[in-house]
């Protein structure tokens, strides 16, 4: 024990006051992120992100390997493990106030490795950076990522398979992400766009590599090969579905049994692809099969004692940092607050006609009420009788907005079912047609058929289109004037065979300016 510089009595003191700071600490850090954590858990039962399940153990498992390493390599200062912790204090309360998931889930990750750093000292990220990077794997994708990268993900493969159906002898073709195989059609959703394959077979590849791949080169080709991989394999499980419904029965393209066991399989492939693929590396470069140095025994050959790897002093961190769990949520609750709200009007009493446009009023089911989380709301059709065309308006309205609970752009809430999106971009304002503010504009199409989307957020005075500033606002608003109340005001025309955009735009003004004046008394500035 004259390494460690205690007496055994010294050494169980020291011991117990760990084992108190590490309970104290655990204690305000679950109570701290219960609701973050409860949210990230529920986006695991996401089939996109279910392997999310195996990277907790992963990376533990990776840190208990390296567990000699961090013998070795314990010490040096405690300074960033503060500023991690700091950092992700940040995060948390821009991810409540401006309803970012993935902000509060990365505050969670930073405040593990500031905990790691304040235990053991900012050499250990020596031996614990890849285990912390993996572990990173298990927050899902922020949404207007997953939506975007599903939605072109859907396309690649359909068009993959339409490609291999034609060399196979097969006549098909594909309409936005349906694919039609002449005795009937195929709709690649969101479930077989093949994104759970192109995360999670990145992940393999980069543990692969890792584990058994000593130069970076090899690394670096086993990352880049993990993606055209993965869809390429999702494209095979297309095709295979398509070859099924036509020869065995039409039933196989229906989500069930079949569905889930392809996957798995499919799964099951690309990781023995990519394995495979990192055998042949290893061969090509001579390199051996051994994995990163493991040894479990220190220098004083002990293997059991926390003392022989824990900071002497890292129980009084510990405790600081649990003190600092439990103040930031202690705070954050005055945070998120209805109680400043103006008084406004109830969209029950919506006008039905707003302008040239004479509507009719509609209800959403309860279930879509529930998913937007919404106070109030107003949704109807409306008609122009003098351009001849129809239009479809929804405003949800939120009291307070925080985390999970806010408005959201719409951006991927038509595209799938056929439609593909043609256009996207903000429309500038248009004094001419007194439209003083940009809204949102997307175009989208469907056999011919044109939808002209507008949509901006109206919160608390502001008219704003870009989500990314919103969500600034949220954060800014909540810390400065305890308001987070606002709408999400999106409209969707149907477009006239013959209109042009400039021309379906001008019509659609002609909507969204009275709207807006209308909107005043329902939405608070």
């Amino acid at each position: 024990m004259a390494k460690i510089g205690m007496n055994e009595e010294g050494l169980s003191r020291f011991d117990l006051r760990f084992a108190a700071g590490l309970i104290f600490l655990t204690a305000c850090w679950l109570l701290l992120y219960s609701d973050s954590l409860a949210t990230l858990v529920g986006q695991w039962n996401n089939e996109d992100y279910s392997y999310c399940y195996l990277v907790p153990p992963l990376a533990a498992y990776l840190a208990y390997q390296n567990r000699g390493r961090l013998r070795a390599l314990t010490g040096g200062t405690v300074l960033p493990g503060y500023l991690a912790l700091i950092f992700a204090a940040v995060l948390f309360v821009a991810g409540r106030l401006g309803s970012l998931h993935t902000a509060s889930f990365a505050s969670v990750w930073f405040s593990i490795a500031g905990i790691v750093i304040l235990a053991f000292g900012v050499r250990s990220l020596k031996a614990l950076s890849f285990p912390l990077l993996v572990l990173a794997f298990a927050i899902p994708a922020p949404p207007f990522i997953t939506h975007q990268l599903t939605f072109k993900l859907r396309l690649v493969s359909s068009s993959l398979a339409i490609d291999i159906l034609h060399l196979l002898g097969h006549s098909a073709y594909r309409e936005g992400n349906i694919i039609d195989l002449g005795f009937t059609q195929l709709q690649v959703v969101d479930a077989c766009s093949g994104l759970r394959y192109v995360l999670s077979t990145f992940l393999v590849a980069l543990v692969a590599g890792y584990l058994f791949n000593k130069k970076w080169w090899e690394r670096v080709l086993l990352l880049i090969a993990a993606v055209p991989v993965s869809i390429f394999v999702n494209s095979l499980r297309i095709v295979a579905v398509a070859l099924l419904m036509q020869y065995v029965s039409p039933k196989f393209g229906e989500e069930g049994f079949y569905h889930d066991f392809s996957g798995w399989l499919i799964f099951f492939f690309s990781v023995g692809i990519v394995l495979l693929l990192s055998a042949v590396l290893r061969k090509v470069a001579g390199g051996s099969s051994e994995t990163p140095e493991t040894d479990a025994k220190g220098e004083d050959g002990s293997g059991s004692r926390i003392g022989g790897i824990v900071r002497p002093t890292a129980w009084y961190h510990l405790i600081i940092a649990g003190g600092i769990f439990l103040a930031l949520l202690l705070v954050q609750g005055g945070l998120i607050t209805s109680a400043n709200l103006p008084e406004r009007k109830n969209f029950q009493d919506f006008p039905l006609q707003i302008g040239e446009w004479r509507g009719k009023r509609s209800y959403l089911d309860q279930s879509i009420i529930n998913s937007l989380h919404t106070d109030d709301y107003v949704t109807g059709s409306y008609y122009n009788e003098r351009t001849g065309n129809a239009l479809h308006l929804l405003v949800p309205f939120y009291a307070f907005q925080f985390e999970g609970r806010a408005a959201h752009a719409p951006t991927s809430c038509l595209l799938g079912s056929g439609w593909e999106l043609k256009e996207k971009q903000m429309a500038p304002p248009d004094p001419a047609a007194g439209r003083m503010f940009s809204v949102g504009q997307m175009v989208l199409n469907k056999n011919g058929e044109r939808i002209l989307s507008n949509f901006w957020f109206q919160q608390r005075g502001r008219v704003i289109t870009s989500e990314y500033l919103n969500k600034w606002y949220l954060f800014l608003d909540g810390l400065t004037r305890r308001r987070t109340d606002g709408a999400l005001v999106r409209v969707e025309m149907v477009m006239q065979p013959e209109q042009s955009l400039t021309e379906a735009q001008a019509v659609l003004d002609g909507f969204t300016v009275p709207l807006m004046t209308v909107l005043r008394e329902y939405i608070p500035d």
